[in-house]
């Protein structure tokens, strides 16, 4: 099976449909009134029903375009904050670049994962056009049910990661080997004493409001 290298909407859905799932939150924020501006991300079709009792809109933007056809369907709001599944990255670094037979910071990241100084800087003065009115991280320590689920999860993440591994093979071998490590490293110990096998990814969220100037 050849790792995924680009986010498609519904592989999204599929492996990581809990992240939109578990982000109620921001619906707390929302001015029916005004027009709201959410960095990346699929959000629950809920935000939908909100926004239909007043008049205000979600400007989405993501840089795939798979996910932009999505958003204008269901909409988009957050992103991953700095911290944002550090365990799972260190160990997708490590293996690519052991494979690669490169240092690690001589492979270059494709996840960015910045804090609230970097977006509002981002947005308020280097493009500009936007105030931030509200910004927040969060920890939200996440399960992911069974091992087919943490295998599927590190696929689609790492998707692009791996593909830099050319030869099939060894890009397995790279995918498998990083699944054993989370395997270890994110196990849900009270789960395992009952026998289930869960796992649970450090996620880091980041809400923004901001409004167009």
């Amino acid at each position: 099976m050849t790792s995924i290298r680009e986010w498609k909407a519904d592989e999204y859905q599929k492996s990581l449909g809990f992240v939109p799932k578990l982000a109620t939150k921001v619906l707390e924020w929302l001015d029916l009134t005004r027009t709201r501006v959410q960095p990346d991300g699929i959000l629950d079709i809920e935000i939908g029903r909100v926004l239909a009792q007043g008049e205000g809109k979600l400007l989405g933007l993501d840089r795939s375009p798979s996910m932009i056809r999505a958003a204008r369907e269901n909409f988009v709001f957050e992103m991953g904050g700095m911290g944002n599944i550090a365990e799972a990255r260190a160990a997708m670094m490590g293996v690519v670049a052991r494979t690669l037979k490169q240092a690690p910071e001589n492979i270059r990241e494709p996840w960015f994962f910045p804090d609230e100084e970097w977006v509002r800087d981002m947005m308020e003065v280097k493009v500009g056009g936007f105030e931030v009115e509200r910004s927040e991280m969060e920890w939200r320590p996440t399960k992911i049910d069974g091992r087919g689920g943490l295998e599927g999860w590190v696929r689609l993440i790492g998707g692009k990661l791996f593909g830099l591994i050319r030869d099939e093979k060894e890009r397995e071998e790279a995918v498998r080997e990083v699944v054993r490590l989370l395997e270890i490293v994110c196990r849900r110990e009270p789960a395992r004493e009952r026998g289930d096998v869960e796992y649970v990814v450090n996620y880091v969220r980041l809400r923004v409001v901001a409004r167009r100037l």
